[in-house]
């Protein structure tokens, strides 16, 4: 058996042909199939701020509860290590952590936190040689240091690399680390003892007696439980719901304030989530429009949402619904628990905090900020403003006496929202002293109503991939309704897994699309376009673009017409993908990385095109080789796969430093499996305008058996600092906040396949007809077979054919008109989820004629 390596240009599904019957048992066997899935790069101009941490595929769970264990290692560099936080201190902060994060997630997390010293004694383990030298493994080489004080591996949850001096902090993805013989996947975060733009106030206004400022490292600990929880599966992270729009919200960001009722409560719709379910949901009212008549006002008494909800009896929230997964939510704060650190101390005003939410929309939350609608002439947001100087320096005065200036004052007693569009008013009337709560009157009226088309977008259930379970084609090649992939719609109703099919190359295929309508009433005349990545076989990034390949409207979908409220409608194109044959290997498909996009154009009535658009990745193509005669057997199995990940270092031209990546892997690979990246390393160091191919090579073990499915997700990301536009220029210097973004990577999926064989084994041409017999195996009754017919003029002519029990299958065609020379047949089969597809060719000399 041998195995040989597989570069990217390779064939990494591995069919082969047969001219004369098919391979002997002998030579049947076990293939793998590796499907890899890169991921787009991101530019520098990214437009969430935000660290955005990616997990291998898997459902969403529930936020983290019971005990979470992290350690703080505090790193002593070489040339510093000048710390500001004595050991003692940091052990206080550890208590302080563990009792907000108790209060923040009512009881539900045990927060315990140890803190061990991590000298890096060796001369060249320097504070640039980790930060702008070579990039060593700094994550290890802490933990390896952090032994000698006690740590222990085992067990442990997360990491808190807490260097001396100033940084941005930021949270990566979760990474293995070695000690004493133990190997542990730990969550990590990379911290700094002094803050970027200072320790707050002047005089040791911090969050708790240790006198440490532990806000930003709270947020980071926010960062490491919503890795842990699984609530970040790439792409569903919600760890700044509002993109930094909130300074009263722990992950969007205030330091460390409570969370929001969306932060701490499960999604309607989708799987993006913060903290799921700390708050519990018998603490969250809802009150929903009338459907007909006067308006309806409600009163309401609210507890402040870091009031520990065991001890009230009100309730914590409201969810004003509009549409499925479109709400209003309106929440008390005061500062008490999670809300009573930090400025003043405690959050920057008291009140009534409400949001805007649509679940699918990104970002998904807006606050409502109530200098837009109270007597203030609106918010300060630009600098022109003739108010915005009176906005320096922040904190709670400037909430009091400017509420106008950002983090904006709250909504107060005496204070009116009102929502002409969706008929809500809330009204802020009262505030009890001895409860705590505030008084609220939400009177709503019957809405008119709007539609919402929603595609649902990739990186969500269920795959949790770079692929949509909205979108997905269907082949021609192996009969239209027959995926290789599995059903599709699922039997739950969901559209289903994966791609559908492989698209066949030279044939029609069907690009598919389930059009949702989210809203309250129907969407009319909807109309929906289709394109494909152009050049194909190089996915998308800066030097590519789409082209159309279709669009679907009511004229040939009268489902389109009207969509109802809560329906869906599924639509398709027909694409004929056409590939250069050089570009073709020798095999039945091929590694051809390419994308589809589906666009819905806004219907009339809709608000918002959120959830419009929405991508599908394809990595592997059915091919159409064997025209040009056809190739033999070489019985191979591919047990080394290679893939590798581009990085390039192109950021502003005024950043001319070095810039880290960061490499992090995570997968299901079977026992006794192995994966190297590049040489091993975690950390690589580019200078600016540095590329550099990374590679990725796994070796699965030769025993391996078919029928199985693993996988290798690995990313590359970097750290960089940006201007927060969330923040608005109010004349004093930029806000800045730090990221960590994946930039780049690769997604190894692998299925392990029975090998098959197709043959033509007998052509002939008799009574002006055609006729190809063949045969499959194994032989699978009801499988099709495409058999292709090429002309002397180059014409070709396709039809289905099923396979019988025993394999075989037989068709006949009449060419339209008499040719002399040549015509060429070939069989193709896509193959399934557990068997390899095949493909075969033969010539047939006709001379009707002649």
């Amino acid at each position: 058996m041998s195995n040989p390596l597989l570069t990217p240009a390779d064939v990494t599904i591995e069919n082969d042909s047969y001219e004369d019957g098919g391979p002997t048992q002998q030579q049947r066997g076990m293939r793998v199939i590796v499907r890899s899935r890169p991921i787009h790069w991101v530019t520098v101009a990214l437009l969430a701020l935000a660290m955005a941490m990616f997990l291998p595929p898997g459902g969403p769970a529930g936020a983290r509860t019971g005990t979470y264990r992290l350690a703080i290692l505090q790193v002593s560099y070489a040339d510093s290590a000048d710390h500001d936080y004595s050991t003692a201190q940091l052990q206080a902060a550890g208590g302080e952590l563990s009792t907000y994060f108790g209060q923040l997630s009512n009881g539900q997390l045990n927060l315990q936190v140890s803190v061990y010293s991590a000298p890096l004694t060796e001369s060249w383990q320097t504070r640039a040689h980790y930060w702008t030298g070579v990039g060593d493994d700094l994550l290890q080489h802490a933990v390896s240091a952090a032994t000698g004080s006690g740590l222990q591996l085992s067990g442990l949850d997360g990491v808190i690399v807490l260097s001396p001096g100033t940084g941005g902090d930021f949270t990566i993805d979760p990474r293995q680390v070695h000690a004493g013989g133990v190997t542990q996947t730990v969550q990590n975060s990379y911290d700094f003892e002094q803050c970027g733009g200072g320790c707050g106030p002047a005089g040791g206004h911090t969050p708790g007696l240790s006198h440490v400022w532990w806000n930003g490292w709270a947020h980071e600990i926010g960062h490491q439980l919503e890795l842990a929880d699984g609530t970040v599966l790439g792409g569903n992270w919600n760890g700044h719901p509002g993109q930094y729009s909130s300074g009263y919200d722990l992950m969007d960001s205030g330091y460390p304030d409570s969370e929001s009722v969306y932060g701490l409560s499960r999604p309607e719709i989708g799987t993006k989530a913060v903290f799921p379910g700390w708050l519990p949901p018998s603490k969250v009212g809802s009150d929903p429009a009338p459907s007909s008549g006067a308006p309806v006002s409600t009163n309401f008494d609210l507890a402040p949402i870091s009031t520990a909800s065991s001890s009230t009896s009100y309730l914590q929230g409201l969810k004003l619904p509009i549409a499925p997964g479109v709400y209003l939510t309106v929440e008390a704060r005061r500062r008490v628990g999670a809300d009573s650190y930090s400025v003043g101390p405690g959050i920057f005003d008291e009140g009534i905090l409400l949001h805007s939410v649509s679940e699918m929309s990104d970002p998904p939350v807006r606050p409502i900020d109530s200098c837009d609608y109270v007597g203030s002439g609106g918010c300060v947001r630009e600098r022109s403003d003739s108010r915005a100087m009176s906005c320096q320096g922040g904190g709670t005065t400037v909430a009091a006496s400017h509420p106008y200036c950002w983090p904006y004052a709250l909504f107060h007693v005496g204070d009116t929202y009102t929502d002409a569009a969706d008929n809500i008013t809330v009204q802020v009337t009262g505030q009890n002293p001895t409860t705590g709560t505030f008084h609220v009157v939400v009177t709503r009226g019957v809405m008119t109503g709007h539609p919402q088309l929603y595609v649902t977008p990739w990186q969500t259930a269920p795959m949790h991939t770079w692929e949509t379970r909205d979108i997905w084609v269907d082949s021609s090649c192996n009969g239209y309704g027959v995926y290789k992939y599995g059903a599709y719609p699922a039997p739950d109703g969901n559209v289903g897994q994966g791609n559908g099919d492989d698209p066949c190359v030279g044939h029609p295929n069907r690009v598919y699309v389930r059009v949702h309508n989210v809203g309250t009433t129907p969407a009319e005349h909807v109309v929906v376009n289709f394109k494909a990545s152009n050049p194909l076989g190089t996915g998308v990034g800066p030097d590519t673009g789409w082209s159309d390949i279709g669009s679907a409207s009511e004229a040939g979908f009268p489902a389109l017409t009207a969509i109802p409220a809560g329906g869906y409608a599924d639509v398709y194109v027909e694409w004929t993908p056409n590939v250069d044959p050089s570009r073709i290997p020798d095999a039945t498909s091929f590694s051809f990385h390419s994308c589809l996009q589906v666009q819905v154009s806004r219907a009339p009535g809709e608000t918002s095109d959120a959830g419009h658009l929405a991508q599908e990745n394809f990595d592997y193509f059915q091919a159409q080789t064997g025209m040009d005669g056809g190739s033999g057997f070489a019985p191979h199995d591919a047990n080394v796969i290679q893939r590798s990940i581009h990085l390039v270092n192109e950021y502003s031209k005024a950043d001319q430093n070095p810039r880290l990546f960061y490499i992090n892997t995570s997968g299901t690979l079977p026992d006794g499996a192995k994966w190297k990246v590049g040489d091993g390393q975690s950390r690589i160091l580019l200078q600016n305008g540095e590329a550099r191919d990374l590679p990725v090579t796994v070796t699965l073990p030769a025993d391996i058996s078919a029928g199985r499915q693993y996988r290798l997700n690995v990313t590359a990301g970097t750290v960089f600092t940006t201007t927060n536009p969330a923040i608005p220029d109010q004349g004093v210097a930029p806000q800045t906040q730090t990221e960590y973004r994946d930039v780049g990577g690769v997604v190894i999926d692998v299925d392990t396949v029975q090998q098959s064989a197709i043959s033509l084994t007998g052509t002939q041409y008799q009574n002006a007809e055609l006729v190809a017999d063949g045969k499959l195996i194994p032989g699978l009754a009801g499988q099709i077979v495409t058999v292709d017919y090429l002309s002397p003029d180059g014409v070709q002519f396709s039809h289905q054919v099923q396979v019988q029990a025993d394999g075989t299958f037989s068709d006949k065609f009449s060419p339209p008109k008499p040719q002399v020379g040549k015509w060429r047949l070939r069989a193709i089969w896509q193959g399934t989820q557990s068997i390899s597809s095949a493909v075969t060719t033969v010539d047939a000399v006709v001379s009707p004629t002649g």
